[in-house]
């Protein structure tokens, strides 16, 4: 094999490469945007109004997801830093944590889980409020 053709075939492989990690990123963005939009309708829909909080849900995600952080790391500070995860043992936001629960099904293929059943399974890393949320929307 010459030279030439060397370089075209590492040229060739490592264009495939980027390409599917580009288009990983762009899924995940996706991904992302569409529970975030979800978020927004379900907080619409549970109290009549969106919030703050509810505009910037998930957008840490979309930026480390920009910024090409692996799927990894981003799910690992995502859920350190953010206030709607029952992990993170700082600022607790039951609601945030109840609309999420409540919309993760309607669009992550991955989170097929029963609102109840997902809060059962956090009863470790109790959150105030967040029982009373769940009666009072009827989960």
């Amino acid at each position: 094999m010459s030279t030439i053709n060397r370089i075209q075939t590492f040229t060739g492989r490592s264009q495939t490469v980027l390409r599917k990690a580009a288009k990983q990123y762009v899924e995940r963005m996706d991904y992302t945007y569409q529970h975030k939009k979800a978020f927004l309708k379900v907080e619409k829909e549970l109290t009549g109004k969106n919030t703050l909080a509810g505009y910037l849900h998930d957008s840490n995600k979309l930026v480390m997801f920009a910024l090409g952080f692996p799927k990894n790391w981003v799910r690992k500070i995502h859920r350190a830093i953010s206030p709607h995860h029952p992990k993170n043992n700082k600022v607790k936001n039951p609601m945030g944590m109840v609309i999420d629960m409540i919309c993760s099904p309607m669009t992550k293929r991955d989170k097929q889980i029963d609102v109840r059943t997902h809060y059962e399974s956090l009863k470790e890393f109790p959150v105030k409020g967040v029982d009373e949320l769940l009666k009072k929307f009827g989960y």
